[in-house]
């Protein structure tokens, strides 16, 4: 049972927008069209893909085609087909950048547009690619070579080496924001060092930066006025900073003579999740271990900053378990930076079971965001009217909540 967990839906978001090609001779729009891989890092290892795509037509297809934007190098490395599933049985060609599966003439059958396809390609090596962001583009054909539907393209997907370290895609962790000028409070930082996909980088030489000599910063094993140490396995390295000087601080950290700025206050957070793992489980930044399992085939593609993750639309949604810690009844505040496929899709993004969930929707030409709660049946504590952004753009969404008196603050 689901009772009482905690989703992260993000229903049919974080994707980029659907290209639409309108020029005769182009189908419909494929309503998804995703990518995933085992791994996203650049180098020699053949790695397998897996296309995976609903279709908007209803008719027999004949040929799927795959262009690799900007193209793999097919030519020296040439891919094998896996397992498929969805569509009828064929075989693979390549031409130039492109992966064109076949369907055998015995396996044509009027398509099921309800039906993910699948077509599993192995062989793949990434180093090949010849930039950090790439795109496959997804057409498909009738026996009468017609396009049925597409070209559409995928989402960008970020692939990086371990080694190529990324200001944009680190951060710096701390808490709390506020302590005592005493000499003794302590505020711990801890400087997370990623390559542009969010791999953890290890080995990497870290100074710390505060408002200058007013501050005491030490490292990870306690040694004063240490304010330059290395990542461990997990592209991490602690400071602690004390202070006997009141007034605000700027904590910045320095890598490769680049500088990290963004900021990550944990005070007061039960749940933070970036979405920079890469894998079947994001991880959680708070301290209180609520990581988050990826559920029927959620994908990591470029975010706002690093990665992000895309969801179908249908029943994609993240995990996050029942820990007490997520039992935020009384007050709560949530917050998250989201780009949307489809805005006419009602979409949920965050959501605790007979208790909170934050939300958009559309009513009538009207877009809104909303937060509810669960009072004996869900309530409509607030919403608010966003037809003046773009739906379709990255947005920063925002909500807190609080009781007695159902005090809401909604932000964009």
């Amino acid at each position: 049972m689901l009772k009482n967990k905690i989703f992260l839906f993000l229903v049919s978001m974080f994707g980029l927008g659907i290209l639409a090609f309108g020029e005769i001779g182009y189908g419909a729009t494929l309503p998804y069209v995703a990518d995933t891989m085992t791994s996203r890092l650049i180098n020699d290892t053949p790695v397998v893909h897996q296309i995976i795509f609903r279709t908007a037509t209803a008719d027999t297809i004949n040929t799927v085609t795959m262009k690799f934007s900007p193209g793999f190098n097919f030519a020296s490395n040439t891919p094998i087909l896996g397992s498929v599933s969805g569509i009828g049985t064929g075989t693979i060609s390549i031409d130039d950048d492109t992966i064109i599966y076949t369907v055998k003439s015995e396996s044509l059958t009027l398509d099921n547009t309800t039906t993910p396809k699948v077509i599993t390609l192995t062989n793949i090596k990434n180093a090949f690619q010849s930039a950090n962001t790439y795109t496959v583009i997804v057409t498909t054909k009738s026996p009468s070579d017609t396009i049925i539907d597409g070209p559409t393209p995928t989402p960008n997907f970020l692939l990086s080496d371990t080694l190529t370290f990324f200001a944009s895609s680190s951060y710096i962790i701390f808490y709390p924001y506020k302590i005592s000028a005493s000499g003794v409070s302590t505020c711990t930082a801890v400087v997370c060092v990623n390559a542009l996909s969010g791999y953890p980088i290890s080995e990497k030489t870290v100074t710390l930066y505060t408002r200058g000599n007013s501050d005491t910063i030490y490292d990870s094993i306690g040694t004063p006025d240490n304010k330059t140490q290395t990542t461990d396995a997990n592209g991490k390295c602690t400071f602690t900073i004390v202070s006997n000087y009141t007034g605000l601080d700027t904590i910045t950290a320095v890598v490769d003579n680049e500088t990290i700025t963004r900021g990550v206050n944990k005070y007061g957070a039960v749940g933070i999740w970036n979405f920079d793992d890469g894998n079947s489980i994001t991880r959680d930044a708070s301290g209180y271990n609520n990581a988050g399992t990826l559920t029927n085939g959620p994908i990591y593609v470029s975010g706002k900053y690093g990665s992000a993750l895309q969801f179908d639309g249908v029943d994609d949604y993240i995990d996050c378990g029942n820990n007490q810690s997520l039992n935020c009844t009384s007050q709560i505040t949530i917050e998250a930076w989201v780009k949307r496929v489809d805005p006419d899709h009602n979409d949920c993004i965050l959501c605790k079971n007979n208790a909170y969930m934050f939300e958009l929707y559309k009513s009538g030409s009207t877009y809104y965001f909303r937060f509810r709660v669960y009072d004996s049946g869900w309530k409509f504590a607030w919403s608010s009217n966003i037809n003046s952004i773009s739906q379709t753009e990255w947005n920063h969404y925002a909500v807190r909540f609080k009781r007695p008196n159902w005090q809401v603050h909604i932000h964009r």
